[in-house]
């Protein structure tokens, strides 16, 4: 079976959930904003704090950049495998509007605090790096939550359903990758030189 069926078949099935999609996204961007406006809170500006931390260090050597975008990798699976399994069963539901809301406020909170504690770096770091990956994974999920959602009406412990489950699963890893792939070379073009500037 050629690998773009699978890819057709999961963006029809996400957009056949059109209005869950839409209100996903709308929810993220609420969330995200929310996200900036609480930020200043101690415990969220804490992580939030530390998040940037670990891209900061990657300007200075002190860490590998390979290190941390595998580290970042296996983040983002983890979330994208908690809102794939979510739609097992509609019970399940309730993790991805969770998760993609936690997901959009940290996303919000770190920009917020680039901006503000790293000055023209941060905001180049936030141009050039966090805003570019974070949409293209806030897209990723949003698309898994919809391939939840379409599924959860449905799903039957039976090899058609269970090798779709799969499918769309590897189908997000795979976009997930080339999203750290592209954080990587973006690491390392653009961020990095911008930081030896500083």
């Amino acid at each position: 079976m050629h690998p773009l069926f699978f890819v057709r078949d999961a963006l029809s099935r996400a957009v056949y959930k059109k209005i869950s999609l839409i209100l996903l996204a709308a929810g993220m961007l609420l969330f995200a904003i929310a996200g900036m406006l609480f930020c200043r809170m101690p415990e969220v500006y804490d992580h939030n704090a530390a998040l940037c931390r670990r891209v900061a260090e990657l300007l200075h050597a002190d860490r590998k950049i390979a290190a941390y975008c595998f580290e970042r990798l296996a983040e983002r699976l983890i979330v994208l495998a908690l809102i794939t399994l979510s739609g097992v069963h509609r019970a399940g539901l309730f993790v991805t509007p969770a998760a993609l809301a936690f997901r959009a406020c940290i996303l919000g909170g770190t920009v917020v605090v680039f901006v503000g504690s790293y000055g023209i770096l941060g905001v180049l770091i936030v141009l050039a790096l966090t805003l570019p990956t974070g949409l293209l994974n806030a897209c990723l999920e949003c698309l898994a939550a919809a391939l939840a959602f379409e599924r959860a009406g449905r799903f039957r412990v039976c090899g058609h359903d269970l090798r779709e489950l799969c499918a769309d699963f590897c189908l997000l890893a795979a976009g997930a990758a080339a999203v750290c792939l592209a954080e990587t070379v973006l690491l390392f073009l653009l961020v990095r030189p911008i930081g030896s500037l500083f």
